[in-house]
């Protein structure tokens, strides 16, 4: 879980224009550039690459969602959020693929007979890598 501060702080004192590929300015507080950076690597790590969980921000880091929200580089879907951005998903989604496949582990649920049976790392099965459903992930 991820705690951005308090709306006191610097971080959202400061602010940051950054040009998007349309031309159009954004402009996000440094607060919700971080919360965007460590949400989109957790999305990635979490198996969920693009989409940030409710369960992955605290209740500080809410406004500072919205404000995601409101400059258009997140959208609400359900208990989480999208993020808009078509080529930056596209990245998350080719991060999380070569993490897969940088793993030896086999692929299949059927190839593993101890499946979600003991630990499991970044959300998967240890012995075989499939993802698990979040209830099921120790950490």
């Amino acid at each position: 879980m991820v705690s951005s501060g308090d709306f006191e702080d610097e971080d959202h004192r400061r602010f940051l224009r950054l040009e998007q590929r349309s031309g159009e300015p954004v402009i996000l507080s440094r607060a919700a550039l971080e919360l965007s950076a460590f949400a989109a690597a957790a999305s990635v790590r979490n198996d969920t690459p693009g989409f940030v969980g409710d369960d992955y921000l605290s209740a500080d880091t809410s406004l500072t969602a919205i404000e995601l929200v409101a400059a258009g580089q997140w959208v609400r879907v359900g208990r989480r959020y999208e993020i808009t951005d078509p080529d930056e998903r596209a990245l998350l989604q080719r991060l999380h693929r070569e993490q897969l496949e940088g793993d030896d582990w086999p692929k299949s649920p059927a190839e593993c007979s101890d499946h979600m049976k003991g630990p499991n790392s970044r959300g998967r099965c240890c012995k075989c890598g499939t993802s698990l459903p979040l209830e099921d992930r120790i950490f």
